[in-house]
C-alpha cells in the first residue's frame, strides 16, 4: 500500500513539472512556423555547461506530455540521464509529409518535400 501512495505522489509531483516551454521555429521549407514544446530537466537552469541528449517527439500533440514525465520519472530512477524532450505536434499536412511513398496523390507528393528540407 505504501508504494502505491508513494507512486501516486510522485505521478502528481511529475505531472506538475510536466510543462514544456512553448517555442514558435519558423520554417521557409514549410511555408509556415511550427509550435514546438520544450520539456527540460529539473537542472536545465542551474547546470550552464551541462550537455544534454534530446529526444524528438514526432507526435507531440499526443505523446509529448507523457514522454516527458516518463523520461523525468527514469531519470530519478537512474535508469537513463536527464534528457530535453522536445514535443514536434502531429498535424495532417506534417504526417502525411514525413512518410514518404505511403500517400500516392500527386497533391500529398508536394507536401513530402518540405518536411525533409525542414
Amino acid at each position: 500500500m505504501q508504494r502505491i501512495a508513494l507512486l501516486v505522489l510522485f505521478s502528481i509531483a511529475c505531472l506538475s513539472n510536466a510543462f514544456g516551454a512553448s517555442i514558435d521555429i519558423e520554417s521557409n521549407a514549410l511555408g509556415h512556423s511550427l509550435k514546438v514544446e520544450v520539456f527540460t530537466p529539473d537542472s536545465y537552469d542551474t547546470a550552464m555547461d551541462q550537455v544534454y541528449p534530446v529526444l524528438y517527439v514526432l507526435d507531440g500533440a499526443r505523446h509529448g506530455e507523457h514522454t516527458a514525465i516518463n523520461a523525468k520519472f527514469l531519470e530519478s530512477t537512474d535508469v537513463m540521464p536527464e534528457i530535453l524532450v522536445v514535443a514536434i505536434p502531429g498535424s495532417t499536412d506534417l504526417s502525411s509529409s514525413r512518410r514518404p511513398g505511403i500517400n500516392k496523390t500527386p497533391e500529398c507528393q508536394v507536401r513530402q518535400i518540405p518536411i525533409l528540407a525542414f
